[in-house]
């Protein structure tokens, strides 16, 4: 829920869904990022070592921590256009629509970020949009824990806090799914 926001990476759509590349990766595992021989080199570091980290993983300095938290309170409280939530709610409920059509369940989950942002004028307004074109009546939503995570940069998780919450989301998926 709260990438809603974001705009759609065209490089990323563009490698992803490359004409030709895309359904050849089907059958080719050579061709998918898992098996890039930078990829591949990172596996074996990681393997070598006995971490469970990703090797490529890099912990910003204190200040430059300090600052990305800054920059993420700052635009957590930042209003976000009503024009461009109506745009993006509307679109997304257009898409939304076209997976139930499909019998695709929909369950809309937040990231955990800073925690001292995720209350916010940005996040909360964003919430409120989700639950006014998604009404908890007719959609699953599963809500931010109540503890605290820590990030590496102000949004991105720290790898032991992503495995705690990949944990959670399992855990409470398990639990959506049964009670379907």
């Amino acid at each position: 829920m709260n990438v809603v926001l974001r705009g759609q990476n065209e490089d990323l759509r563009k490698d992803l869904f490359h004409p030709v590349f895309y359904p050849l990766k089907a059958h080719i595992p050579a061709l998918r990022k898992k098996y890039q021989p930078v990829a591949v080199a990172k596996a074996l570091l990681r393997d070598r070592s006995g971490s469970r980290q990703d090797v490529g993983l890099f912990v910003p300095p204190k200040h430059i921590f300090d600052q990305e938290v800054a920059n993420v309170m700052r635009n957590s409280a930042k209003e976000p256009s009503q024009i461009t939530l109506s745009q993006r709610f509307r679109k997304l409920s257009q898409q939304i629509q076209t997976l139930r059509d499909d019998n695709v369940q929909v369950v809309f989950f937040e990231m955990p970020f800073y925690a001292k942002a995720q209350n916010l004028r940005e996040p909360t307004l964003i919430r409120q949009e989700f639950h006014k074109y998604f009404p908890a009546a007719r959609f699953k939503y599963i809500d931010l824990p109540s503890d605290a995570y820590d990030t590496s940069d102000g949004i991105h998780l720290a790898p032991r806090e992503a495995t705690r919450y990949t944990l959670y989301l399992r855990k409470m998926l398990a639990q959506d799914i049964s009670g379907l």
